[in-house]
């Protein structure tokens, strides 16, 4: 699926869907009757909550929503012109690409998603997915935010790696104004690449901030 965006480029699958998962609202309530509480977005409750279209596309030209501080900025990475600014929004394994981000309220939670459009697998293999990147937030303090993850991480520093979704994403709840953020996209695993005739394995990716 394609669409345009405001700034007029053709959108790949993977950005719309990472501006989707950006504005999506947190379900409340339990798990079941009389379950526990819903945690907040994102887990594998609930993914990244309740699609709303009314926090995830802005209206152009001035990118906010009337009466609202929402506002969202897109990169996407997929079948755009070597040298442009979207040509840093694809990595190879091993690599690391950097995108900064600061805020002026903290009335809004930030909220950073990265997705990618990953090759198919084989059938009825053991793991789905192919290409794995990894999405870490920085703030200037030095914490360290991993997508769908843990702060700091833990002792094991395989369980703050999601190495099963195509979908992650940052969440913080009351960013400091004016303090800079800094966004590593961190190809872990690229081993296929979905455009023919390209001669170097990269995954393209996109973010929605």
């Amino acid at each position: 699926t394609k669409g345009r965006g405001p700034a007029g480029f053709e959108a790949s699958s993977a950005v719309l869907r990472a501006v989707l998962l950006n504005g999506a609202v947190p379900l409340t309530g339990r798990y079941g009757s009389k379950g526990p509480h819903l945690a907040p977005p994102p887990n594998h409750i609930q993914g990244h909550g309740k699609l709303e279209l009314t926090t995830s596309i802005v209206v152009p030209p001035s990118g906010l929503w009337e009466g609202s501080d929402i506002m969202v900025a897109v990169i996407d990475g997929l079948n755009q012109p070597p040298g442009s600014d979207t040509d840093t929004a694809r990595v190879t394994e091993g690599e690391i690409r950097r995108h900064c981000v600061s805020v002026s309220s903290s009335s809004l939670p930030l909220k950073i998603t990265l997705a990618w459009t990953d090759p198919p697998a084989a059938t009825y293999a053991e793991r789905a997915l192919i290409n794995d990147l990894d999405l870490v937030v920085v703030s200037e303090g030095g914490d360290l935010l991993y997508g769908n993850g843990l702060l700091n991480g833990t002792e094991d520093e395989g369980e703050w790696r999601d190495s099963i979704n195509n979908n992650e994403q940052v969440v913080i709840p009351s960013p400091p104004p004016g303090v800079r953020f800094t966004i590593h996209v961190l190809g872990a695993t690229v081993v296929k690449t979905l455009q023919k005739g390209k001669n170097v394995t990269h995954q393209d990716y996109a973010l929605s901030v």
